[in-house]
Order: structure tokens, then C-alpha cells, then sequence
């Protein structure tokens, strides 16, 4: 496996990582790669199709979010 040096991070960048990284329950390096991996997974005419396909779909807003809340709890 290769390894990355950034040199120069600003040190806001570095907290809201190290942040991130703690929300996420892993080490700031493998939230590091988690991010790149995502960043990287599809070419821009690739990610522009599926938010396309995203949009195409009529996923509805419920008028209720308790309605959501609920489902989610009694699975």
C-alpha cells in the first residue's frame, strides 16, 4: 500500500478532520482514506448520472417527519 504526505494543512482543516473521524468511530487516517475512496469512486459524468437518476425519482417529502422517526424505530 502506498503512503500520502500532505504537508501545510490548515489547522481548522485538521480539527474538523479529527472531528469527522471521531463522529465516524475511526482513526483520522482511515477517515482520511474513507473520504478519498468516496471522492475517487466515480468519474464526474458517472456521479452527474446517478444524481440525475437521484432527481428523476419521486422519493416525496413525508408531511409528518415523526412518520419517518417511527418507521425507522419499529424496524
Amino acid at each position: 500500500m502506498g503512503d500520502i504526505l500532505i504537508r501545510d494543512v490548515d489547522p481548522e482543516l485538521v480539527r474538523r478532520l479529527k472531528a469527522r473521524a471521531h463522529l465516524s468511530g475511526r482513526s483520522v487516517a482511515a477517515e482520511i482514506r474513507s473520504i478519498l475512496d468516496n471522492a475517487t469512486r466515480y468519474s464526474r459524468d458517472e456521479f452527474l448520472e446517478l444524481v440525475d437518476a437521484w432527481q428523476a425519482e419521486d422519493w416525496g417529502v413525508p408531511e409528518d417527519p415523526t412518520l419517518v422517526v417511527r418507521e425507522g424505530r419499529s424496524r
